[in-house]
């Protein structure tokens, strides 16, 4: 994935990500994204990643690709239980999901970043 943006001003304007409501992403949003992403995530730090199939949650995951951190990519519709023991088995340093999921997982801390 890393050549993916080693060559992204070869691709920078075209479509990376096209949704079914026609929402569409860029290369060039992905490589901003990733630089966002490589200020706020200090390097070896544990993310937990709630992902859906939205072009939120994959320009994330693309994002964090070659960003040296420690990503536990779990699905969105995971229970509070198993949500629960996995946050305090892993002690994640960051969780990324919507701001739904937030609310649902109670997830009160700065340290979680939302996708919308």
């Amino acid at each position: 994935m890393q050549e993916l943006f080693n060559n992204i001003k070869k691709f920078k304007n075209k479509v990376a990500l096209h949704d079914s409501n026609s929402k569409k992403v860029s290369y060039s949003e992905l490589y901003n994204l990733k630089k966002k992403f490589i200020k706020i995530f200090p390097k070896s730090s544990v993310i937990l990643f709630l992902i859906k199939n939205t072009n939120d949650s994959i320009s994330s995951y693309i994002s964090l690709f070659d960003i040296k951190v420690i990503k536990i990519i779990l699905d969105d519709a995971i229970n509070y239980e198993y949500f629960l023991n996995l946050r305090i088995k892993y002690k994640p340093n960051f969780i990324i999901c919507s701001e739904k999921k937030m609310n649902q997982l109670k997830i009160k801390d700065r340290k979680s970043t939302r996708l919308n």
